[in-house]
């Protein structure tokens, strides 16, 4: 199979002329299927996630700018947030897409506006959230900093850039906490 080929395998199959709710579920669907951490929808740019580190292509073709805030809008809930972003103010938010009975898929994502080709445009980050944290791996974390992950008081900050993995892991804290038997702790966290 030539690299080529290869790429192609993660472009989504249907490719509809409008992106409304359905299609960008399927969408989100398929990113999950090729092992997508992070996708990247912007005005007037192909839809891109990264897998196993790269950047790949999920779509063949751009999206339109009225679809990016179509999108926008479904993710928010509501048709005001084109105008949050055109404020200058990001937005932060969660969002669940079902896709069987028994089974969604939870996301972060983050929106953005600014300028595409001269005109107003909106970029999008999502990163899906696992239904169940990840065992903490005491082995990738120092020993000094191990120790100062489950102080007796106090607060614990864990702060990076986007992407470097904090929430995560306060997730894997938690679960940590959570299934020891012993633990006698209240938890309590602000992000």
């Amino acid at each position: 199979m030539s690299h080529l080929d290869r790429l192609e395998a993660y472009i989504i199959p249907s490719s509809p002329h409008r992106y409304g709710a359905e299609e960008f579920r399927e969408l989100l669907v398929h990113a999950k299927k090729v092992g997508a951490s992070d996708i990247y929808i912007k005005s007037s740019r192909p839809v891109v996630a990264r897998v196993h580190g790269r950047l790949i292509r999920l779509t063949r073709r751009k999206l339109e700018h009225p679809e990016v805030d179509q999108i926008l809008c479904d993710l928010y809930g509501g048709a005001n947030a084109s105008i949050q972003l055109r404020s200058s103010r990001p937005i932060d938010n969660a969002f669940s897409v079902k896709i069987s009975r028994d089974e969604s898929l939870r996301f972060r994502w983050c929106a953005t506006g600014g300028l595409v080709h001269g005109g107003f445009g909106i970029a999008i980050q999502m990163r899906e959230l696992p239904s169940i944290p990840p065992k903490l791996n005491r082995e990738e974390i120092p020993p000094d900093l191990m120790a100062g992950l489950f102080p007796e008081d106090g607060i614990v900050w864990v702060t990076g850039e986007t992407g470097a993995g904090k929430t995560t892991l306060l997730a894997s804290l938690i679960r940590e906490i959570m299934e020891n038997p012993d633990a006698d702790a209240h938890i309590i966290t602000y992000e």
